[in-house]
């Protein structure tokens, strides 16, 4: 029987989709669509995956450290504190504490300035905020001429030192102060603080007591 070209295309393209151990090397017969057997076994060609090993592992989320809630200071009386007054303010309506405070009636920018600083804050009415500095007000206080002692209203003699300078700041506390201080009997706003084992007055403000404002004397 005489088979034609067409035919015999055709018969060998049946026979090759039926074969399913035939490979195909991808070439093609005769410029068609079908390809040439070669070989071999067929198999279709998994889908590619992700293989663990050939992928960078996804990056970690950052770990944020928690953030410690700042220890709040509780406001304690600011009776005691002054003379009275906390500048011509009535001392027993405020109450003192630092800007770590949760509950007290300060500004909150404020709080931030002077959030370890001692703060006096007003009980009630509207927010406000008086910067106190340190928590002890010596009355009576004698410089003496050494510059580094001082002699209290009860006559004991101590060492004498001043906070640290601030850098920004160019007005300090320098002989010139000495030499109008020692004449005077000062109020004094500090801390009593160890230093070398030795009790030291450490003075933050220094206020000669007879440059005061007589309360009695205000007019309206």
């Amino acid at each position: 029987m005489k088979i034609s070209p067409v035919a015999l295309l055709l018969i060998l393209a049946q026979a090759a989709s039926a074969l399913s151990d035939q490979r195909f090397d991808g070439s093609k017969l005769f410029g068609g669509g079908v390809a040439a057997p070669v070989a071999g076994t067929w198999r279709v060609a998994p889908a590619p995956t992700k293989a663990a090993g050939n992928l960078a592992p996804a990056a970690e989320p950052a770990q944020v450290a928690p953030v410690a809630p700042a220890k709040e200071v509780l406001p304690s009386s600011t009776n005691g504190l002054t003379s009275g007054f906390l500048g011509l303010y009535p001392e027993e309506e405020y109450e003192l504490g630092s800007g770590r405070c949760v509950l007290c009636r300060a500004p909150e920018q404020g709080k931030w300035y002077f959030m370890d600083d001692v703060i006096a804050t007003p009980k009630t009415g509207a927010a406000g905020l008086v910067w106190i500095g340190s928590h002890e007000m010596i009355e009576g206080v004698k410089i003496n001429a050494d510059g580094r002692s001082v002699t209290l209203k009860d006559g004991t003699v101590m060492p004498f030192d001043l906070v640290p300078k601030i850098d920004s700041n160019h007005s300090y506390y320098d002989d010139s102060s000495l030499a109008y201080m020692k004449e005077r009997t000062v109020r004094i706003r500090g801390e009593f603080v160890e230093k070398d084992g030795v009790k030291t007055l450490v003075a933050r403000t220094i206020w000669p007591e007879d440059y005061r404002i007589d309360a009695s004397n205000l007019k309206e």
